[in-house]
């Protein structure tokens, strides 16, 4: 048993997680499979975000800087193409975000130099079986 404050004794884990829950803005994004793809700008803007809220990602970390980018587009109602790839002599991996095509927040060269050897993308929703 808690000691009280000011005559109240301390909430609960359950309702200090149901009081986060009903101050966290209602969602507007539309249902997974409906995802819009982003454009490039929106999608450097989501990795920006993801860089400046954690110096992990903000480093070399590659895989946890684009799935912390790809997943906080999904979140928001996007659905940009994750990648990964490999380049050889020196052997290196790497994953990346696209948007349109194009590698948001990495170099044009750097990406040339890399084979895409895994793609997650939107795939069209499927229309039903009659």
């Amino acid at each position: 048993m808690g000691c009280a404050v000011n005559g109240r004794s301390p909430p609960s884990w359950t309702n200090a997680r149901q009081r986060y829950r009903d101050r966290s803005p209602p969602r507007k994004t539309p249902c997974p499979a409906c995802g819009q793809r982003w454009k490039p700008a929106q999608t450097l803007r989501a990795r920006s975000h993801v860089v400046d809220a954690s110096l992990r990602c903000a480093g070399p970390r590659c895989l946890e800087r684009s799935v912390a980018t790809a997943l906080l587009c999904r979140l928001r109602g996007s659905w940009p193409d994750w990648c990964t790839g490999v380049a050889l002599e020196p052997f290196r991996v790497h994953a990346w975000v696209e948007a349109e095509g194009n590698g948001v927040g990495e170099g044009d060269r750097e990406l040339a130099l890399f084979t895409t050897t895994m793609r997650v993308s939107r795939s069209a929703p499927s229309e039903p079986e009659e």
